[in-house]
């Protein structure tokens, strides 16, 4: 199965488009696409549990400490089917924040011995392709991963 991101248009390679085509050498049982985005426009962040403080929504006690639930639903979405083994999925960046997007692949996988399905999915691509923080490099840039 290969995976592949839009041409670029000259522009380098680690850019990450508005779309994302996924080729595969088989054709897939099923093929969906999924996206979610961000609560806010300060935080690139889609996890269901994170420590923020203040917490906007409900507190979660954990054994590492209050977690704040951050209501992210990852939704299903339309994508094109271009051939058998050629799907893609196109989005306009949202008006705040940003959203997450990825395809699914699934194979129903089967021999003399085991029959079962085999799901793939391409890698996560971020729009827009900004951070909600300047660059950091060097010496004065340790801090506190949350």
């Amino acid at each position: 199965i290969i995976f592949t991101k839009s041409p670029t248009n000259g522009r380098p390679l680690n850019l990450v488009e508005n779309n994302i085509i996924m080729k595969t050498s088989e054709k897939p049982e099923k093929v969906e696409a999924w996206y979610a985005d961000t609560l806010t426009s300060k935080r690139r962040d889609w996890r269901l549990a994170a420590l923020q403080t203040p917490c906007p929504t409900k507190v979660i006690p954990t054994p590492g400490g209050d977690a704040c639930l951050q209501p992210i639903l990852w939704l299903p979405r339309k994508h094109t089917k271009i051939s058998d083994t050629e799907y893609s999925v196109v989005f306009d960046p949202p008006k705040s924040g940003w959203t997450a997007f990825f395809l699914t692949a699934v194979f129903n996988i089967t021999n003399d011995f085991f029959e079962f399905k085999f799901k793939v999915t391409t890698q996560v691509s971020v729009i827009p392709n900004t951070f909600p923080f300047p660059d950091c490099s060097g010496a004065g840039c340790h801090g506190t991963l949350v």
